[in-house]
């Protein structure tokens, strides 16, 4: 009575791994009909790095128009020495004179995007 008990059991197994369900469905791809301003990266750069004196903040946004964003800037301690805010135009001047030498983290800020670069103070 075992052995036809085990020989029924194996048989219900071994076709329970054989049956096999199958779901076929498709997903459509659809590619965004536009992208959101917020998609695209905010580029800045500094000049002249190193610097001596002022340097010159250019900033964009793949072509559009960048305004409202705020530029802060941190020594190594990651302490906050610049803040300048609620700024319109592509390129600010930043007098550096006055820094110590060293180096220097400057963020680019829009409220949503952001984009860092150093400055180097000799």
């Amino acid at each position: 009575m075992k052995m036809l008990a085990l020989f029924v059991f194996g048989i219900f197994f071994s076709l329970a791994a054989f049956a096999q369900d199958q779901l076929n469905f498709t997903i459509p791809l659809c590619p965004p009909s536009s992208i959101t301003e917020y998609d695209q990266p905010l580029e800045l750069r500094v000049s002249p790095n190193p610097t001596i004196g002022d340097v010159y903040l250019d900033m964009s946004s793949s072509g559009t128009k960048i305004s409202g964003y705020k530029i802060e800037v941190f020594n190594t301690l990651g302490t906050l020495i610049l803040l300048m805010d609620n700024l319109e135009g592509a390129r600010v001047q930043l007098a550096t004179r006055d820094f110590e030498t060293g180096i220097y983290l400057v963020r680019l800020s829009d409220g949503h995007r952001s984009s860092n670069q150093r400055i180097i103070k000799q």
